[in-house]
C-alpha cells in the first residue's frame, strides 16, 4: 500500500546525504595533491573524514557534508585554472548548487566565492577592479540561475521563495 511508503523518500534523501561524505574528502585530497604534496593531500583527506562531526552528519543524513562539497569544488573549479571564464561558469553553478540544497550556502558559499572571484580577476601584478566586478556579478547571475528552480518551486507552491526559512514574511 502507498500509505506504508511516505517515508522512502526520506530514507533516500538521508541516503544521498550520508553518500556524499567521501566527496569532500576527495576534494580536500585533490587540493592537498596539486597545491602541496600527494601526501598532504591523503593526511588532509583522512584527518577530514575521520572527523567525528563528519561521521555523525553523514549518519544523521543532513547535508552539511553536501554544502562543503560544492563550496571546496567551487573554490577549486576558481584555483585550478585561474582567470578563465571556464572557471567562472563551473564555480557558479556549484556555488548555485550549495544555495539550492542549503539557504545559509548564499552566505556560506555563494558570496565568498563571488569574492574569491573577484579577487582571482582583478588581478595581481595589475589591480583591474571592473573585471574583478564582472566575474563576481557574473558568477552571481550564474548560482542565481543554478538555485533558480529551487527557488522557484518554492515560490509557487508556497508564495515564499525561502520557505521554511522566512515563513513568516
Amino acid at each position: 500500500p502507498v500509505e506504508r511508503r511516505w517515508w522512502w523518500g526520506a530514507l533516500t534523501g538521508k541516503l544521498l546525504m550520508g553518500g556524499y561524505a567521501p566527496l569532500p574528502a576527495l576534494a580536500v585530497y585533490a587540493l592537498g595533491k596539486r597545491f602541496l604534496s600527494p601526501l598532504a593531500g591523503l593526511a588532509a583527506a583522512a584527518i577530514y573524514i575521520s572527523s567525528p562531526w563528519v561521521v555523525h552528519v553523514s549518519v544523521t543524513g543532513l547535508n552539511e557534508a553536501v554544502l562543503g562539497f560544492y563550496l571546496l569544488t567551487a573554490v577549486y573549479a576558481l584555483l585550478i585554472t585561474p582567470r578563465s571564464v571556464r572557471s567562472v561558469i563551473v564555480a557558479g553553478f556549484l556555488a548555485g548548487a550549495a544555495a539550492s540544497c542549503k539557504y545559509t550556502g548564499v552566505v556560506f558559499v555563494v558570496l565568498p566565492v563571488a569574492i574569491l572571484a573577484f579577487v582571482i580577476f582583478a588581478g595581481i601584478p595589475r589591480w583591474n577592479a571592473s573585471k574583478g566586478i564582472s566575474c563576481a556579478a557574473a558568477l552571481l547571475v550564474i548560482a542565481a540561475m543554478s538555485c533558480g528552480l529551487w527557488y522557484g518551486k518554492n515560490w509557487i507552491l508556497t508564495g515564499n521563495p525561502t520557505y521554511p526559512l522566512l515563513f513568516s514574511i
